[in-house]
């Protein structure tokens, strides 16, 4: 139709054609009603779907963070999807963020998506953050199907780069102690290292294997020992230890044959072994030849004053010939002081506190000390810690050593007291560290004496060098603020921050200080200290958060979340693992403030971004999960999220409680009333786990039982000073009072 003739034709049905394109057009969109009703689950579903497509459309525009996180999403509605999981991890990895990476792939039931290099990357970084059962199950995953299984041999299995896997995985399982495991993989790699022309075609695997061979065969034989693989055992034992250049090596074999001899109870033999390694005059293995020599000794003779009389004597003819073995002595000492034989373990001790002083050497003297009540001497000794390096961590070891000796620790303090007044120059710094110590444990508030603490440790500390003095601020610092002594903490940190602490340290020593500052309701001077922090470490991301917990802690909510948000568009993008930790905890702070102005919809979404990111967080799976059942929605999942809360921490109340408050939205009643009831089962109960309890009660008509919870509720929100609660709380009782 030509454009004239269109006019004509609208002309002559005198319509406007402007008018007729809005009237086709321009309609108002309705929307669809589905013909049935989706459940929870299938609405879950769809949300999936639709989060996936996004997903990939941001994908395709670059926007691969973002993707990601709709991606991982997805993942979380429709957790059967587990075809979303491969991707959702490669995509991490090539952001670099491969603790996110790590942790999905964990989640993979069928790994095969995944190529092994990449699960063994992952694997790797686990083990190197000590995360030693997560680096073992991705290792396992990297193994072709039925590799796992060391009895099951494939042609997989002649790629022999695999050994070094089964030589991770057979560490990983000995450090877990899954002794079996361990020594199915060490086997694998044993038959390769008998058979080396396997591990010629690489000479890289073979330099791997080969290269320290003495540890690998010194790991594989402890592996089979736990294991109780005897024959395997000292097969590698001997493998371990046949260096002919090394005069180490003999009498080690020697006692770890006599390991092997008595565990298959050939007891002589065992003693052959071990009066071998005595006559090398070695202290290579340390003190375990003598135990084990204690150990055979009272097998064959079963009256125990007779076998302690042996092995006494037999020590002390090893020590004629051998006076400077420290391990010898060790030992010696210890069982002198087991069997009450002071004077001599005493006389040991002494001796190793030249020889060579440690943790056990200090806790032996003390505990002799405190048998005979000898402050002078427990004085001495913590001098004598603190001048040879020790901190205050290692005075407070020590000390334990005389905690069941009360008058002692009493005796201790006075002296050193009376030693401050006459002449503090000569009192060692140890020594006054020790009695603070010992006057802050024996300080209870309300009757504190907490200046007579404060006088020893600031005498102590003066005396000091200042690398030292400000490691014994800082260190003390922190046990006050532990302690709840927020205000004393205070001028302890200010006084570290001010003695020349290293930069690594400052920035802790800032961290505490304003918590300390904050908790001792000085708020002002908690935001400068945080402020003043973040300006001097610009890229410390756990101090640029400070100011924001700040004006959080303090209610401050609309500037908390300005300036959480600033930090959340800094450093977000950055794949640190500790820039993530701190990024999470942004993000449920942020949740929180969202729950207090009652703005539910972005507190959940905060949430969501921590789920999204870290899939187990139990924090973020329980506050979702009672946001959710709190407003009566998405109650089955909100049922999973808070049942798996509680399984990760069964002793968390708060945990206890959103899975009981789910329960009860769910109409579970007698279920509801036994989580809440263990969830108040605690001391002191916050108030709104027994407003719970109360209201589960009344559902399963218990109407006696549900007043007299109520009015523990009402009484602890006026404790908590929450008003609005406890008004609601009281109008509940007068309501059903009647």
């Amino acid at each position: 139709m030509t454009p004239l003739l269109l006019v004509c034709v609208l002309l002559a049905a005198e319509v406007s054609p402007l008018q007729t394109l809005r009237d086709e057009f321009d309609e108002p969109v309705r929307r669809l009603a589905p013909a049935q009703e989706r459940d929870e689950a299938a609405q879950a579903k769809v949300t999936a779907e639709a989060l996936y497509a996004h997903g990939r459309f941001l994908l395709q525009r670059g926007e691969s963070p973002a993707a990601l996180r709709r991606f991982q999403r997805a993942w979380r509605y429709h957790p059967h999807a587990d075809a979303m999981l491969p991707q959702i991890v490669l995509l991490a990895h090539q952001l670099r963020r491969s603790d996110e990476a790590a942790r999905y792939a964990l989640l993979i039931a069928r790994p095969a998506d995944i190529s092994s290099a990449l699960l063994r990357q992952l694997a790797v970084q686990l083990s190197a953050r000590q995360q030693w059962p997560q680096a073992l199950a991705l290792f396992e995953a990297s193994l072709p199907a039925g590799a796992q299984l060391a009895s099951h041999r494939t042609k997989a299995d002649e790629d022999i780069a695999a050994l070094l896997v089964y030589l991770e995985i057979g560490r990983l399982a000995l450090l877990t102690r899954d002794f079996p495991k361990s020594a199915d993989f060490f086997a694998r790699v044993n038959d390769a290292l008998e058979n080396p022309e396997r591990l010629v075609p690489n000479d890289e695997v073979k330099q791997a294997l080969l290269g320290q061979a003495d540890r690998t065969y010194r790991l594989m034989a402890e592996t089979f020992f736990l294991a109780e693989r005897y024959e395997h055992a000292e097969a590698s034992v001997r493998r371990a230890f046949s260096q002919p250049d090394d005069r180490r090596a003999t009498p080690q074999l020697d006692f770890h044959l006599a390991r092997i001899a008595a565990k298959r109870g050939q007891r002589d033999e065992a003693l052959r072994y071990l009066e071998s390694y005595f006559d090398a005059q070695s202290s290579a293995a340390g003190s375990d030849p003598y135990a084990l020599l204690a150990e055979v000794l009272s097998r064959a003779e079963p009256d125990t004053a007779a076998a302690e009389q042996q092995l006494r004597s037999r020590l002390e003819e090893l020590l004629a010939t051998d006076s400077r073995n420290v391990a010898l002595i060790a030992y010696l000492a210890e069982f002198n002081l087991r069997t009450a034989r002071l004077e001599a373990a005493e006389q040991q001790y002494d001796q190793l506190l030249v020889l060579r002083p440690s943790e056990d050497v200090y806790r032996g003297l003390a505990d002799i000390y405190g048998r005979q009540n000898r402050p002078e001497k427990l004085a001495e000794l913590c001098g004598t810690v603190v001048a040879k390096g020790g901190n205050l961590s290692d005075l407070r070891s020590l000390l334990e050593s005389v905690e069941k000796y009360p008058e002692l620790r009493a005796a201790l303090i006075v002296l050193m007291q009376q030693q401050r007044r006459d002449d503090l120059q000569q009192v060692p710094a140890g020594a006054l560290l020790a009695a603070a110590v010992l006057a802050e444990a024996d300080s209870q508030p309300p009757s504190a004496d907490f200046p007579a603490a404060d006088a020893l440790f600031a005498d102590g500390a003066s005396r000091l060098e200042p690398p030292a003095r400000a490691e014994t601020l800082l260190a003390w610092g922190l046990k006050l603020l532990l302690a709840g002594q927020r205000e004393r903490a205070v001028p302890i940190f200010r006084q570290a921050l001010a003695a020349n602490l290293p930069e690594e340290r400052k920035l802790a020593c800032y961290f505490y200080l304003t918590r300390a500052l904050a908790l001792a309701a000085k708020p002002g001077e908690a935001l400068q200290v945080a402020e003043e922090a973040a300006q001097a470490f610009p890229e410390a991301v756990r101090l640029q958060a400070q100011p924001g917990w700040v004006l959080y802690y303090t209610k401050r909510y609309d500037e908390a979340e300005r300036s959480y948000q600033a930090l959340l568009e800094r450093f977000d993008s950055r794949p640190a693992g500790d820039v993530r930790d701190a990024m999470r905890d942004a993000r449920l702070i942020l949740s929180n403030i969202g729950v207090q102005k009652n703005r539910m919809a972005e507190a959940e979404e905060w949430l969501e971004q921590v789920l999204d990111e870290f899939p187990e967080d139990l924090g973020a799976l329980n506050d979702l999960g009672y946001l959710w059942a709190d407003q009566g929605k998405n109650l089955n999942r909100a049922l999973d999220m808070t049942r798996r809360a509680v399984a990760g921490r069964p002793d968390n109340a708060a945990y206890r409680d959103s899975l009981g408050w789910t329960l009860y939205r769910l109409d579970r009643i007698p279920e509801a009333i036994q989580e809440l009831e263990q969830a108040a089962a605690g001391g002191s109960p916050d108030g709104v786990i027994l407003d719970h309890l109360g209201d589960a009660y009344l559902r399963a008509n218990r109407a006696v039982e549900a007043l007299a919870i109520w009015r523990r509720a009402a009484s602890a929100f006026a404790t908590e000073q929450d008003q609005e609660k406890r008004q609601t709380t009281e109008e509940k009782i007068k309501r059903y009072e009647k």
